[in-house]
C-alpha cells in the first residue's frame, strides 16, 4: 500500500513530464486498438537500427507515413460530418499518432521523442494543477490492492480495482487513469509512506 500526502504541482519540469505520461497513454491506446500496424511499425524500427539502406528506408517511412496520414484524414472527415461517429474519428487520430512515428522514424528521431500533440494538453494539465493549494485542503491517496482512496477536508473518494485502467511513470510522476476518461497525477515526492508494492492496472514504466 502507497500513501501519498499531495503537495503544489511547482516544478517546472512538469509539464515536459506530464507530456511523456500523455504520449506513453496514447501509444498504449494506438497498440492496443491497432496491434497489427505496430507490429509492422516495431519492426521496421527493429531494421532501420541495422544501418545499410537508410535512404530507401527514409523513402518507405515517408511513403508508408502518407499513406495512414490520408486514411487518418479520411476517417477524420467523414467522422465529424452528421451524423457524427466518435469511433471513427478516433480512429482517425490514432492513425495520425501511427503516422507522425513513422515520419519520425524516417527523420531519424527516436520512437520514444514525446509527439507535439502532447504538449499542449499536458501544460493545460498542469496550469491548472497549479490553480490550486493542494496542501492547503490537506488531500491523501492511497494506493492498496484493490482500490485507491482519495481523501481531503472534503470527504473522501473510492475508486475499486474495476475502474482502473492502466499506471504509467515518469522519474517524477505517476498516472493513473480510471473511468476511461480520467486520470490521477501523482508526484513521486509526496510518497509518505509505503508498504509492499503491488501494481494497479498494468504499467508502463519511463522513470
Amino acid at each position: 500500500m502507497f500513501q501519498f500526502e499531495i503537495s503544489n504541482y511547482d516544478d517546472s519540469f512538469l509539464e515536459e513530464e506530464v507530456a511523456d505520461l500523455l504520449s506513453q497513454y496514447l501509444e498504449k491506446e494506438s497498440r492496443d486498438r491497432l496491434p497489427g500496424l505496430w507490429k509492422l511499425t516495431d519492426s521496421l524500427n527493429t531494421y532501420a537500427q541495422k544501418g545499410p539502406g537508410r535512404e530507401k528506408r527514409k523513402f518507405r517511412y515517408n511513403l508508408y507515413g502518407g499513406i495512414i496520414c490520408f486514411m487518418g484524414t479520411w476517417l477524420f472527415i467523414f467522422g465529424i460530418m452528421p451524423p457524427v461517429n466518435k469511433s471513427m474519428i478516433m480512429v482517425g487520430v490514432i492513425d495520425f499518432l501511427a503516422a507522425a512515428f513513422l515520419f519520425m522514424l524516417a527523420n531519424k528521431k527516436r520512437p520514444s521523442d514525446i509527439p507535439d500533440i502532447c504538449h499542449r494538453p499536458a501544460a493545460e494539465m498542469v496550469a491548472s494543477l497549479r490553480q490550486k493549494d493542494w496542501a492547503k485542503f490537506k488531500y491523501r491517496i492511497t494506493v492498496g490492492n484493490d482500490r485507491i482512496l482519495i481523501t481531503s477536508e472534503d470527504g473522501t473518494e473510492e475508486i475499486p480495482n474495476d475502474r482502473m485502467g492502466a499506471l504509467y511513470s515518469t522519474k517524477h510522476l505517476y498516472m493513473v487513469t480510471y473511468d476511461n476518461d480520467k486520470c490521477l497525477l501523482i508526484q513521486k515526492k509526496d510518497l509518505a509512506s509505503a508498504e509492499r508494492f503491488e501494481k494497479v492496472g498494468r504499467e508502463n514504466d519511463r522513470g
